[in-house]
């Protein structure tokens, strides 16, 4: 996917979020689990079986969606009604949303252009998003992804055969052909949708809208496939990281695209149905697509320049609300042991950033949660400035900030919140820093020793190994005289309620002989 158009002289009118991921659009969110997203054009799909007549994969110009829209050949799947299909400042959709139909099989495509240089008549006169196809438009005797494979030693790539004309059409048609199969889909309701033939390519406007509209587009599929063009797949990392699909999981978009996806995928608590297709139509399923630091959207690569702009404010538009979504998901289910671990180990993804703190904190104040985990998560010092704001008043008592990314301002931020804390007892800031100084200190000796006067001889303050055992022996040894301390109140209130249903008993039978008594109780 591509457009040439730079994203900042549309963002104004074309967007309503927040853009560089600071968290400006979000101070006024609702408590809401299910995020909303913008769908500011029509989410447009082409029936399968007309997808297979077409011979290849089409170009969405005025001439042709013209007619597949009279005829039916394209269908406006999803749209947005009485509003703008943009996002309101509290978090809910400016309009309505209308499925055309209800029963439809919505399948992605999700896959790397492959004739990047491919170029006619009518887009040379365009800017240079609109060059390239998502398919080989002439056979190519030796296949310009070789040299590329060979720089990839690791993954045992073969040779690929000569590039195919329309090559990709086939293994689409093939790949869907075989999740019909295996998941006995009714091939009449199978619907596609693929950027070349679904967003409009001769409308820059237009164009702008389908991508910023792309989050809620994937998120209104039920499959996401990848074609290929391998014969088999690597056996790296068991075969299963979408990373390794051989020139896929090295591109921005496409990272993007496996990204919401699998996000959107962990929010609705279900396995990831993304599926990567052979040349043969062999399927290999991905089903816990796993994000890495080092492997976001953003970091990877792009034929055209400008299309960095548009991934990053959607990565981040993802990252806002999926964070948000996760905390209150996770404090509504934690509220019965009054614990939440949003570790990345445990929860997933693991990208709490500031722009979550505020919902985070709604949410463990509305749930009276006590401990918490955000270990491996993305705080860094302005999350921690956020985190340090709300901690002195919140219910929490025992919390886990190792290896967030925290550096002095950060530590200087929470050292004055530990002290101002009501009742926090334990509070883990192992991992973080910025390196330490010669003597070892994480955050310098100055920032460290006010830590530790903060947190005094009242809150187990924990920086290294040594502290995170003696911090977890003493958390034991609460927590088992917090149980007793619980079962013992369970065994008094146990006898006082046996005793006050006596009681209740003996008075029931003088309400009868006397209804005008003073002892008559009131239910």
């Amino acid at each position: 996917m591509g457009c040439g158009q730079s994203l900042i002289d549309v963002a104004e009118n074309l967007t309503g979020i927040d853009i560089d991921g600071n968290g400006a659009v979000g101070g006024h969110l609702e408590m809401r689990e299910e995020p909303e997203f913008e769908l500011s054009t029509p989410m447009v799909v082409v029936p399968f079986n007309t997808f297979k007549a077409n011979g290849r994969i089409l170009k969405s110009l005025k001439p042709y969606r013209d007619e597949a829209f009279k005829d039916g050949k394209l269908i406006e799947y999803a749209k947005v009604v009485n509003g703008t299909g943009k996002i309101k400042p509290n978090g809910s959709l400016d309009g309505k949303l209308e499925l055309s139909k209800q029963d439809l099989i919505t399948i992605f495509i999700s896959h790397r252009w492959w004739d990047v240089h491919y170029g006619t008549k009518s887009t040379k006169n365009l800017n240079n998003g609109d060059r390239g196809a998502p398919d080989w438009m002439q056979t190519i005797g030796k296949h310009p992804f070789n040299d590329e494979r060979k720089a990839q030693p690791w993954l045992d790539l073969a040779a690929l055969p000569p590039a195919e004309k329309n090559i990709k059409w086939k293994i689409i048609c093939a790949g869907v052909e075989s999740l019909i199969e295996a998941k006995g889909l009714d091939p009449e309701k199978v619907v596609l949708w693929v950027d070349w033939m679904c967003i409009y390519q001769d409308d820059q406007v237009e164009k702008l809208r389908g991508i910023m509209s792309l989050i809620k587009v994937a998120t209104l599929c039920d499959y996401m496939l990848v074609p290929t063009e391998e014969e088999a797949f690597s056996t790296f990392n068991g075969g299963k990281s979408v990373e390794d699909i051989p020139g896929y999981g090295v591109r921005g978009w496409c990272r993007l695209e496996n990204f919401i996806f699998s996000l959107w995928s962990e929010l609705k608590n279900r396995e990831v149905a993304l599926y990567a297709v052979t040349r043969n139509g062999k399927l290999q399923h991905h089903p816990k697509v796993k994000i890495f630091k080092g492997g976001m959207p953003h970091s990877g690569d792009f034929f055209h320049l400008n299309d960095s702009g548009h991934v990053v404010m959607l990565e981040n538009t993802m990252i806002e609300k999926y964070g948000k979504s996760k905390a209150i998901m996770e404090c509504k289910k934690g509220a019965d042991e009054r614990k939440v671990d949003l570790s990345r180990s445990v929860a997933g993804a693991g990208m709490i950033r500031a722009v979550h703190i505020d919902t985070l904190f709604k949410a463990l104040q509305t749930y009276k949660i006590e401990t918490l985990s955000l270990q491996d998560n993305e705080l860094g010092d302005k999350g921690a400035a956020s985190f340090a704001k709300l901690l002195p008043n919140s219910t929490l008592t025992d919390v886990n900030l190792s290896q967030n990314g925290i550096g002095k301002e950060g530590g200087l931020a929470l050292a004055a919140a530990i002290k101002k804390s009501k009742k926090l007892q334990v509070i883990d800031l192992s991992n973080n820093g910025e390196g330490g100084d010669e003597n070892g200190k994480l955050f310098g000796e100055e920032i460290e020793e006010k830590l530790r006067q903060a947190a005094g001889d009242r809150v187990d303050l924990v920086l290294n190994v040594m502290e995170q055992l003696k911090a977890a022996t003493r958390t034991r040894t609460r927590s088992s005289a917090a149980e007793t301390s619980k079962s013992s109140f369970k065994e008094l209130n146990r006898s006082d309620t046996k005793n006050l249903k006596r009681s209740n008993t003996k008075d029931l039978k003088s309400e009868t002989a006397a209804p005008n008594s003073l002892d008559t109780f009131m239910f």
